[in-house]
């Protein structure tokens, strides 16, 4: 049978080891909640960085379809005057001499 002493040590040593295993239920309880904070952070940064890349892409391609457009138009008035059809402007007078059309 066990002594009174080595009862005692046993006992005690039984007490550590539970003091132990719940500070270190703590401490992965703590870093899972420090976890869980950061991938919070990351999810709204990432969040965050989509919607602005969404703005500067959309501001991007409406300034493209701006300059497809004029460069259309251009193209138009070029091929017009190339077969005869664009405006006859004045350089004189400033003024589009096209039947009923006046530029002032």
């Amino acid at each position: 049978m066990a002594t009174e002493d080595q009862k005692f040590k046993a006992g005690e040593a039984k007490d550590r080891t539970t003091e132990s295993k719940d500070q270190t239920g703590s401490n992965v309880s703590n870093t899972a909640g420090a976890t869980k904070n950061k991938a919070g952070q990351v999810v709204q940064t990432t969040k965050d960085w989509a919607i602005a890349g969404k703005d500067k892409t959309t501001s991007a391609l409406g300034n493209a379809a701006g300059q497809v457009k004029c460069a259309a138009a251009g193209a138009t008035e070029a091929v017009k005057n190339t077969f005869g059809m664009g405006a006859k402007v004045d350089t004189t007078a400033g003024k589009d001499t096209t039947a009923g059309k006046d530029n002032n």
